[in-house]
This record gives C-alpha cells, structure tokens and sequence, in this order.
C-alpha cells in the first residue's frame, strides 16, 4: 500500500487529499475498463508520463484526485502528488471507484 496527498482548494479554503493505493485497488480499477477506469483516464492526458505497471498506483492517485477535484468543485492547486507516511485519523471521506468494497478511499483535510 502507498498513501499520496496533494494540494486543493474548496471556495479559496485549502485543503489536503489523501488516498491509499493497492495492488488490489489497481486490479479493481484496471477490471472496469476504459470507460470507468481511473488509471486510464490519467494516461489519457497530454504531457502524462506513466502507461505501464510499474506507475499504476501514482496513475491510480492521479486519476483518484482528479475525479475528486472535479465531481466536488474543487482546484487542485499544484498537479503534482507526494508519497506520504500515513494519513491523518478521523478525516472526512469519500469512497468511489466501482462497486463496494470500493476502490478508493479518498479523505480531505483542512488546512488552517
């Protein structure tokens, strides 16, 4: 497992995303298909540098936030994403990608 944080906003108010990759979340990604896969909608990019397994979860990442960002009205304010150590407890969350068990866990923090 690999957790990943990037920065947005919510209405100018920053905010930190955080999610969990896996193995098993990027089989269950890559098993919906171009349509609803994650991973290939942020290899469909321009400028995206990823396209094979050794990049599925940053993929997964890249394309977990990107949903996020645009299904909630927010801004991702820097297009890059960093491995952290772990992820804040008792963080608001989100769930998406497929059917439950779902995918991806994705969680916001508020910066003050």
């Amino acid at each position: 497992m690999t957790h990943w944080m990037t920065n947005a906003t919510r209405d100018g108010e920053p905010l930190r995303l955080y999610i969990t990759t896996s193995e098993r979340a990027v089989a269950a990604d890559l098993a919906a298909g171009p349509a609803g896969s994650l991973i290939l909608d942020a290899r469909s990019h321009p400028g995206h540098s990823g396209k094979s397994p050794d990049t599925d979860e940053r993929d997964l990442a890249v394309g977990a936030f990107s949903y996020h960002t645009s299904r909630y009205g927010l801004k991702q304010t820097d297009p890059r994403i960093s491995q952290v150590q772990q992820i804040p407890p008792d963080l608001k969350s989100y769930n998406f990608g497929g059917n439950p068990p779902y995918a991806i866990r994705l969680y916001e923090e508020s910066v003050v």
